[in-house]
């Protein structure tokens, strides 16, 4: 019974650890580019242009539609990401398109 225990947490555990080795953590509205290693705001297009991402706002598209699609783009070097929510964290996964 006990070993039954242990494989559920051992699940738990790696379910927590599921987040692709790629996506790159929002920590305080900021993320390190893949590319060019610089630390900054990722930047997203609107209506009004490219601005600074809104990651409250983000998130909480995600948290109600989680298949939309948010691009993100590095503001120093323009790499391009896709914004992915995960356990209520935000992340960046470098897009498939080129910079």
């Amino acid at each position: 019974m006990n070993d039954n225990i242990l494989v559920q947490d051992d699940s738990q555990v790696s379910s927590d650890s599921a987040v692709p080795s790629e996506w790159i953590k929002i920590e305080d509205g900021l993320f390190v580019c893949s590319e060019c290693e610089n630390e900054s705001a990722p930047e997203t297009n609107t209506i009004e242009g490219t601005v600074t991402a809104n990651i409250d706002e983000i998130k909480a598209d995600l948290e109600q539609y989680p298949t939309k699609v948010v691009y993100a783009t590095c503001p120093v070097c323009g790499m391009e990401y896709v914004f992915k929510l995960h356990n209520n964290d935000l992340y960046l996964e470098p897009s498939d398109l080129e910079k």
